[in-house]
C-alpha cells in the first residue's frame, strides 16, 4: 500500500496526471484527442447513479482534465462554476452524505444545464 501512495505521490508532484497545455490556459486531456462538451454532459449526467465513490472521484478528475481543454474554458471561475463540474461536486457530496438542503436549487439548475448540452446537435 506504501508504494501504491507513494507513486501516486510522485505522479501528483510531477504533474504526471494533468499537465500544463501549452496551447491555452487549460490541462491537457488524458485522453488522446479530448472529449467533447456534449459527451462531457453526459458522462456527468450518467454518473447520478453511480455509487462507488472512488470510481465517481477517479472519473471525476479524468473529466476535469478534459473540461479544462474546451475552448471558452480557460479560467479558473469558468471551470469551478461549469455546471459539469458542479454535477460531479454534487454527486460526490451525495455519495459522501454532505449534500445540504440548500444546494437543491443550485444542483437543479447545473443538471439542467447538464441536460440542454447533452441534447445539443
Amino acid at each position: 500500500m506504501a508504494d501504491y501512495v507513494e507513486r501516486c505521490r510522485a505522479e501528483l508532484l510531477s504533474g504526471g496526471l494533468c499537465q500544463r497545455s501549452t496551447n491555452h490556459a487549460g490541462y491537457h486531456s488524458l485522453t488522446p484527442d479530448g472529449r467533447t462538451l456534449k459527451q462531457l454532459a453526459q458522462e456527468a449526467y450518467d454518473v447520478q447513479d453511480a455509487s462507488n465513490l472512488s470510481g465517481v472521484v477517479k472519473s471525476f478528475f479524468k473529466a476535469l482534465c478534459d473540461l479544462r481543454d474546451i475552448p471558452g474554458i480557460e479560467d479558473n471561475k469558468s471551470y469551478h462554476h461549469h455546471a459539469i463540474t458542479r454535477c460531479w461536486v454534487d454527486k460526490i457530496a451525495s455519495l459522501t452524505g454532505m449534500q445540504p438542503v440548500e444546494w437543491s436549487s443550485v444542483s437543479v439548475a447545473a443538471m439542467s444545464e447538464v441536460v440542454r448540452l447533452k441534447n445539443e446537435p
